[in-house]
């Protein structure tokens, strides 16, 4: 089986968001496969979770070095007292931040050969408080692995 770093890599994009000059300002919390927030004191808040991996191409140096594609969901959530429309320009305004951010370091800073966001979705709900948006940004990286 081949080694990747899953949780390495994790790691690398929330200590980027949490550095980022841009985006680290704006995002309250940031996480590494939690349950998501809570409370909204918590927001803006950013989740990593680890979504897939699989192979993208064949053996490399004799069958000891491979390449593979693996995927993390980012989820923003923000909150609004007023509106969902506030809520979801936050969330859009942090993921912009988000993917700003991750492209400032196309390789995680050394970690994998490529980064690219590949797509995302949607979530909305409405507490008791507050109209709460969610958004995620597929990051795909493109990593080298040792079998």
């Amino acid at each position: 089986m081949a080694d990747l770093d899953y949780w390495g890599y994790a790691e690398q994009i929330k200590k980027i968001l949490e550095e980022d000059e841009d985006a680290a300002p704006a995002i309250q919390t940031v996480t590494i496969m939690d349950d998501g927030p809570r409370a909204t004191e918590l927001m803006p808040w950013v989740g990593v979770y680890y979504n897939d991996w699989e192979d993208i191409g064949g053996p490399i140096a004799a069958g000891r070095v491979q390449r593979f594609g693996v995927t993390y969901e980012l989820w923003t959530y923000c909150f609004s007292m007023e509106a969902i429309r506030e809520a979801a320009r936050a969330t859009q305004q942090i993921n912009r931040l988000v993917k700003i951010a991750l492209m400032r370091h196309p390789t995680l800073d050394g970690q994998v050969e490529a980064l690219r966001v590949v797509g995302g979705a949607f979530d909305v709900a409405r507490t008791d408080a507050a109209f709460v948006m969610g958004g995620s940004l597929r990051v795909r990286l493109s990593a080298l692995a040792r079998t």
